[in-house]
């Protein structure tokens, strides 16, 4: 249909809402405990990009959030460079033994690989060998509950 993207959708403008909601959920969803391509790397497909472009485009927005959360963390003092570092070199090696792996192998076979790591992932996260009563987590400040009480 002539004036139509692949997803269906008849212009990026449509498109915007799926992206702004994704994006937010995922780069807070990232910055408090990870995982946040789980919501936008099938949003980016669905919305008409194919799989390698999609997850390419992903990693544009990942590198924003990271560079804004570090600039938080750092902020407020919750940073430890020495462990960030040592941490970031060998997942630095990583990235760059997945760009390889995802932009040489065929369309179809990086669509079935990423459904099964994505599967697995979630397996893995829900059966999670952390004990759930070893996790604490503080309640949001009060101030937030105003905010929204007053707004």
């Amino acid at each position: 249909h002539p004036g139509r993207h692949r997803s269906g959708f008849h212009s990026p403008r449509e498109c915007a809402p799926a992206g702004l909601f994704a994006g937010a959920g995922a780069g807070t969803l990232n910055v408090i405990a990870g995982g946040g391509s789980f919501l936008t790397l099938p949003v980016l497909i669905f919305l008409g990009l194919p799989p390698t472009v999609a997850n390419g485009t992903n990693r544009i927005g990942i590198l924003l959030e990271s560079l804004t959360a570090v600039y938080g963390f750092s902020k407020s003092g919750v940073m430890d460079w020495r462990a960030a570092i040592w941490a970031g070199l060998p997942a630095s090696l990583g990235a760059l033994i997945g760009s390889f792996i995802a932009t040489n192998i065929d369309d179809q076979s990086f669509q079935k690989t990423l459904a099964i790591l994505m599967l697995v992932i979630t397996l893995v996260t829900l059966w999670s060998p952390i004990k759930k009563s070893s996790l604490k987590l503080n309640p949001p400040p009060k101030s937030i509950f105003i905010c929204f009480k007053n707004c």
